[in-house]
């Protein structure tokens, strides 16, 4: 993966993805190494595809499975927010977050991800050998759940699998009724 880095040469700087806004010139992501601040190519992250499947190169190891396993459960979660980028959680792993049950056969394993003005999306399904690498530039609010839902329905799709139930509806709020006070000076 030779185009992968945290330090883009020039002519890598010329070849990224530019957003909306002006987010600044292309310089080391060092500082983001935690959250894998990780300039790449599309050829580059079909290798990852690759290796994150098993399927790749028979001379190189497949991902350990254990880096894909579930941990924690989203329902013993006292509460929870912005798991559901890419569809209703039913488990997460180490950055990883996954729809439906993980005998269902349209199981995803996903992760959303961007900065500097783009969004990124990786889906997989593994009971298909079946996975995804979107990248897009930031638009309205609203558009990069659009999106995740998009690429879910496309691996699914080209997959062969039907697609994910629509999300539980979520109760309505209720909120208490405060009075109002008198205005006075």
């Amino acid at each position: 993966m030779r185009n992968t880095t945290f330090f883009p040469s020039t002519t890598q700087c010329s070849h990224l993805l530019i957003g909306t806004n002006d987010e600044g010139p292309c310089t080391s992501t060092e500082e983001t190494a935690g959250s894998s601040g990780l300039y790449s190519t599309a050829s580059d992250m079909e290798i990852w595809l690759k290796y994150l499947l098993g399927t790749g190169d028979p001379a190189l190891a497949a991902q350990n499975p254990a880096a894909q396993e579930i941990y924690i459960l989203p329902s013993k979660l006292v509460s929870q927010k912005g798991l559901d980028h890419g569809g209703e959680p039913t488990s997460v792993g180490l950055g990883w977050i996954h729809l439906l049950p993980i005998t269902d056969e349209s199981h995803i394993i996903e992760k959303t991800g961007g900065g500097a003005g783009f969004s990124t999306y990786i889906a997989i399904n593994h009971s298909r050998h079946t996975a995804i690498f979107l990248a897009a530039t930031d638009g309205p609010i609203d558009t990069h759940l659009n999106l995740f839902n998009g690429a879910n329905k496309l691996l699914l799709a080209v997959a062969g699998l039907p697609p994910l139930p629509p999300p539980t509806p979520k109760p309505a709020i209720k909120r208490k009724h405060r009075p109002r006070r008198p205005y006075t000076k």
